[in-house]
């Protein structure tokens, strides 16, 4: 019997408000990696789960809000050995209050220039990656 091989994914999404050009992320708790750094709201997908839907699970979770108050643009995927990672940008037209779950103490709507510290691994620029990304379709 041959074993299949599990590959391991991953997704988040920057949130931007159309009415304010901010984007929202949330601070993580003491129950996440990298505790105390803001963050993109992500998670695992799970193996019954496409991507989107399983983004948008976490949004639930991790937002307290209905995921489909947002738009959805997928931008692009990073590969590092069996994991994934896809990003996308979701958009909605106000900034919200989100109700925050165990894995995070606080949130802020951000401009991208000027974010807050510290960041979770390399989030800034993956940021001003995403906008440009997008910025160029």
């Amino acid at each position: 019997m041959s074993l299949q091989r599990v590959e391991d994914r991953f997704a988040g999404v920057l949130i931007k408000a159309l009415d304010t050009n901010r984007v929202l992320l949330i601070f993580r708790s003491d129950k996440c990696s990298e505790p105390h750094r803001w963050a993109l709201v992500s998670g695992g997908i799970n193996s019954d789960e496409d991507t989107l839907e399983g983004l948008k699970r976490e949004v639930y979770e991790e937002l307290g809000t209905n995921p489909d108050i947002l738009k959805y643009d997928f931008i692009h995927i990073e590969t590092e050995g069996d994991i994934r990672f896809f990003y996308y940008q979701g958009f909605t037209e106000h900034e919200f209050s989100p109700i925050l779950n165990e894995e995070h103490d606080d949130f802020g709507w951000f401009d991208i220039n000027e974010l807050p510290s510290p960041l979770y691994s390399k989030l800034g620029d993956k940021i001003i990656n995403i906008c440009k990304t997008k910025n160029k379709k």
